[in-house]
């Protein structure tokens, strides 16, 4: 069954390429990514943190109400307007399918991206996407900071600023004037303690993200890391 997302929730989704293969295999289908993610997504929710890595990567988003839904739809373009405007007679379940839908188009386009830039064909992803809900502020931090964390956990980095295709960096170099406004700085009580919950971040230490990860293929002459 695919996964739902419920209206004005928070998520933390994610997911894998089948096999041995990888999403990313240089910068250009990073930014080729990032760059059309929020296309797909604009209008359905918020992304709040995200790391790519080379054979998966997460989302934390927020999946705005059915009323922002609604409201941003008007900034669309007709088509994508009249397809949202019927999701005022949906229930929660038809919502939920529809939304998780939005989602999958979006991976969908770079399953189609790399297929033809690769020459290869067949399914890029595992079988529907993964998803949490957050429950509580406490969990929220900690998929936060695992989020960042990734490619250091993995062996990848030792710092999540060398890592480019994370929100890290931004949010940490964040100008002061957008600090006040950003959600995932608030969480975290500020810009200074956002900072200081990374760098004491330990790799394992008590949180888990109950998704039991394959290996990441580096380059040939290097280990295999594990979720």
């Amino acid at each position: 069954m695919k996964a739902l997302l419920i209206p004005n929730t928070i998520f933390h989704v994610y997911t894998h390429a089948v096999g041995s293969d990888n999403l990313f295999r240089d910068p250009d289908d990073y930014i080729r990514f990032l760059t059309t993610l929020p296309y797909h997504t604009r209008y359905f929710c918020d992304i709040q943190a995200y790391c790519l890595m080379p054979n998966h990567f997460h989302l934390l988003i927020r999946i705005c109400s059915k009323s922002e839904l609604l409201e941003r739809a008007l900034f669309e373009d007709v088509k994508r307007i009249n397809r949202i405007d019927k999701t005022r007679f949906m229930t929660d379940e038809e919502l939920g399918r529809f939304l998780s839908g939005c989602l999958g188009r979006a991976f969908s386009s770079h399953s189609q991206y790399v297929n033809k830039r690769y020459e290869r064909m067949g399914n890029l992803f595992i079988s529907n996407f993964k998803r949490k809900v957050i429950t509580d502020e406490e969990y929220h931090r900690n998929v936060v900071k695992y989020i960042h964390m990734n490619p250091v956990n993995h062996g990848f980095e030792v710092s999540p600023l060398n890592w480019a295709f994370s929100s890290y960096s931004y949010m940490r170099f964040m100008p002061e004037k957008h600090r006040e406004d950003d959600d995932i700085l608030r969480l975290f009580g500020g810009h200074s303690s956002f900072i200081a919950a990374h760098e004491d971040f330990k790799s394992g230490a008590g949180f888990s993200p109950d998704y039991n990860n394959k290996p990441i293929k580096k380059k040939d002459n290097e280990e295999d890391a594990n979720e």
